[in-house]
């Protein structure tokens, strides 16, 4: 997920974040968890939490442009353009 998300946003190959330090690597990531446009977020412990809730999650309720797709209406053409090639009723 990390990797997907760092090639995404910064750019950056598998390879380049390996040959980060852990600095780089927790500055990069820090910056990504701040930046509410990217659907990314990492989970930090709180006290009494099992470590093993921590990690990278993905925001929910996130825009992602969905309402610019119709994909009702882009089938609906599909299938309207087959019916035309095929000579089938319109």
């Amino acid at each position: 997920m990390i990797l997907c998300v760092v090639r995404r946003y910064l750019g950056i190959s598998p390879t380049e974040w390996d040959s980060l330090g852990w600095d780089y690597q927790q500055m990069y990531l820090d910056h990504l968890d701040a930046d509410e446009e990217i659907p990314f977020h990492i989970d930090t412990p709180t006290p009494g939490e099992s470590s093993g809730d921590v990690g990278p999650a993905t925001r929910e309720n996130v825009d992602i442009g969905a309402s610019v797709l119709d994909l009702n209406a882009m089938r609906a053409d599909l299938e309207e353009a087959r019916k035309r090639r095929r000579g089938g009723p319109d």
